[in-house]
């Protein structure tokens, strides 16, 4: 029990380094382009960098994951990530601030983690104890989430303070005490069954959709987390325009519904990593999704803003509530030699289904009131947790495949 608590307590130190120091230049690098472009055009193709090129490689990542070792893939991407922000601050310094340039780091980063995150999630479960394997989950979620409240802040201060080439070496600095944290974690082998060294990555990951496909559970619970994600679109990314056109756009206002949402995130994985949530994960999925959805009619209806902002509290503290459950039921569930390209499905969910969400809803906004878009997905995202709640099947599949 030592020996795992001495694991736990490496992986999650060496987890929060990492992504504090990434969070911080990732948003370093956003407010760069910012201030020295004010262009539209320039914040999409920077967006479009940090994005697309983990949608393309997640797929093959899954397979990796699967095929080789998990915590050697986590650290060497990492490194390479830090490597190539490494030559990027060196140019820097040297006087050439080229923007092409922060956009292929950009990519390069965005490559690193679609390669890195199934690698992560298939890694977890295989030296974490399987009861404690949602409270640690919980404390990756709560470190994520403190990342996302402090990291802004951090990076706007350091920017009035130093050079952009400066802050890319604290991505450096932390990405080598990060690694060499993780890479002390001991875990035991897992026998590779299904996967041959002469199968191709297209045939693995093709046998990945069709196990997926075929699982008791697990089809139905990667339907429900794509819906539920593109659902939530208009109120994590309307939000800001709903409250600059209802209440006024001072900055301060906007900035309070990133924060109270971060806060809330914070909150409620710590409780949840604290107490290990509810022992049914269908209906913690179940309970957290008719939640969010309430809030999210609440927020096309209320008429003040301290109330306004006061809701995104409440959903961010349910948001560890479905998604942790939610991995850790596939953790769990999956057979550990496919857990990799399943894995790499979440990651791959979790990352289309909102630039899908802003396609869909984003030029509604311009036809229609967006309180009318909060309140239709709100009650969508509402009866799609009903409906859930009620399925006798999913909750029998579910502890059939726990057990």
């Amino acid at each position: 029990m030592e020996h795992a608590r001495k694991n736990i307590w490496n992986y999650l130190s060496g987890v929060a380094v990492t992504t504090f120091g990434s969070s911080v230049v990732q948003f370093a690098i956003i407010w760069y382009i910012t201030l020295e472009t004010k262009s539209g055009v320039m914040m999409t193709i920077v967006t479009i960098a940090s994005t697309l090129p983990q949608l393309f490689v997640t797929p093959f990542a899954g397979v990796w994951a699967d095929r080789y070792d998990k915590k050697k893939i986590i650290v060497i991407s990492d490194l390479a990530i830090a490597f190539a922000t490494l030559i990027l601050a060196i140019v820097f310094l040297s006087g050439y601030e080229a923007k092409w340039l922060v956009f292929l780091i950009a990519a390069i980063r965005s490559l690193g983690a679609g390669i890195q995150s199934p690698a992560a999630g298939a890694f977890v479960p295989q030296f974490v104890p399987e009861e404690s394997l949602l409270k640690v989950n919980g404390g990756i979620s709560t470190i994520h989430s403190t990342s996302q409240l402090i990291a802004p802040a951090v990076s706007g201060l350091l920017l009035q303070f130093a050079s952009i080439s400066m802050i890319f070496f604290i991505d450096v600095l932390t990405a080598v005490i990060g690694c060499a944290l993780i890479f002390r974690v001991i875990a035991p082998p897992l026998k590779q069954k299904t996967i041959k060294s002469s199968s191709s990555a297209w045939s693995e990951m093709k046998a990945g959709l069709k196990y997926a496909k075929e699982h008791p559970f697990l089809k139905e619970i990667l339907i429900f987390y794509a819906s539920f994600m593109i659902f939530i679109g208009p109120s994590a990314a309307l939000t800001p325009l709903h409250a600059a056109l209802k209440f006024g756009d001072d900055v301060w206002r906007l900035t309070s519904i990133e924060m109270c949402f971060s806060i809330g995130a914070v909150i409620g994985g710590l409780v949840l990593s604290a107490t290990g949530g509810f022992k049914n994960r269908i209906l913690s999925l179940a309970l957290s999704c008719i939640g969010f959805g309430v809030f999210t009619v609440l927020l096309g209806v209320v008429p003040y803003f301290f109330i306004y902002t006061s809701l995104f509290i409440f959903m961010g503290f349910g948001l560890p509530y479905f998604n942790t459950p939610a991995v850790t039921m596939v953790q769990q569930g999956v057979d550990k030699e496919m857990l990799g390209r399943v894995m790499s499905l979440f990651v791959l969910i979790s990352s289309s289904a909102f630039p899908m969400s802003m396609m869909i809803f984003g030029p509604m906004a311009d036809y229609m009131k967006i309180e009318w878009l909060l309140i239709g997905t709100g009650l969508i995202i509402t009866l799609l947790g009903v409906r859930v709640w009620f399925d006798k099947k999913l909750h029998e599949k579910t502890m059939i495949v726990e057990k």
